[in-house]
């Protein structure tokens, strides 16, 4: 694909989206370390969490 239908691609899908022909697309915020913003349920047992798991875990509630 080249600069030009790239530029026409997203032309289309402005005019589309602005014309309401399709939803606006859905973000989800998602942070440097790979979680996303709402908190996760812990994938382990709390008591094999590793000294790091642990520090991270008391970090993220302050």
């Amino acid at each position: 694909m080249n600069y030009l239908e790239e530029q026409t691609d997203g032309e289309a899908m402005i005019n589309s989206i602005k014309n309401g022909d399709q939803p606006l697309p859905r973000v989800t915020q998602v942070s440097i370390a790979g979680t996303s913003s709402t908190e996760q349920p812990p994938l382990k047992d709390k008591s094999m969490w590793s000294d790091q798991e642990k520090r991270i875990q008391k970090i993220d509630r302050l």
